[in-house]
């Protein structure tokens, strides 16, 4: 089966517990304001364009073989119902301004890539987190992803917002040996209304029928909050201790 994501990144620490490598999903059906990943929102490949890196030399507008990239003002602006997504201008492009996201990717591909960090999952308590974008957007995928890496006994989180059906979420597969980690910060959406009303439904109906795994979430996170200010109590109060004996 083939999936869509955007990016594969090694060693990453804040994903959940211990060293992991976080799959980042193509595709997501929100539109939040504080999206820190713009570029996965659509589900198809894109050429994305960074201003701040042109110098614009005209290099792109010269080797886009369908004529869809236009220079203006020293902005480059693709067509997206021209461009067939050859990414030719990326190759091209001296300065990456130009930068081709979206690979098509196999479940054993996807797993070969995982495979090759199981040292550091091992040592470190660690695993693949999969994140995006939206991985309820490709749930067929994502569940065949995650079948493979119980067989292989490598720890497994789930990043989403909540956004999905009801039939989705009652699949044994999610809460049944995953690390479900849910985040909702639905007052940043930019949709509210009937969208955050789903949301909020969806969210409560999984609390109810996952009342254990819940509240464990719940607590985890609660016990996270906690340790995070006494460190900052211990940080300041360490702060002041030396502040004094210095004066």
């Amino acid at each position: 089966m083939m999936g869509t994501i955007m990016n594969i990144q090694k060693y990453a620490v804040h994903d959940g517990p211990g060293i992991r490598t976080t799959v980042f999903f193509k595709g997501c059906p929100l539109r939040c304001w504080w999206c820190h990943n713009p570029e996965s929102q659509k589900c198809k490949h894109q050429i994305m364009y960074v201003e701040e890196r042109c110098v614009p030399c005209g290099i792109c507008q010269e080797r886009c073989p369908q004529s869809a990239i236009t220079i203006e003002d020293n902005y480059v602006t693709i067509d997206e119902e021209t461009c067939n997504h050859c990414g030719i201008c990326t190759d091209f492009c001296p300065h990456n301004a130009l930068e081709y996201v979206g690979r098509d990717i196999t479940v054993s591909e996807l797993m070969k890539e995982i495979e090759k960090d199981a040292i550091f999952y091992e040592e470190s308590g660690g695993g693949v987190t999969f994140s995006g974008g939206e991985p309820m957007v490709q749930v067929d995928f994502l569940n065949q992803v995650l079948a493979a890496c119980k067989e292989k006994g490598i720890h497994t989180a789930v990043d989403v917002s909540g956004y999905g059906t009801w039939a989705d979420f009652q699949k044994k597969l999610w809460i049944k040996w995953i690390y479900f980690y849910l985040t909702l910060s639905l007052w940043m959406m930019r949709n509210t209304g009937n969208t955050l009303v789903y949301l909020i439904r969806r969210f409560l109906s999984v609390l109810r029928s996952y009342r254990k795994q819940a509240l464990i979430l719940i607590l985890e996170c609660q016990l996270l909050k906690v340790l995070m200010m006494i460190k900052n109590i211990l940080g300041t109060a360490l702060i002041l201790y030396q502040s004094c004996i210095s004066y």
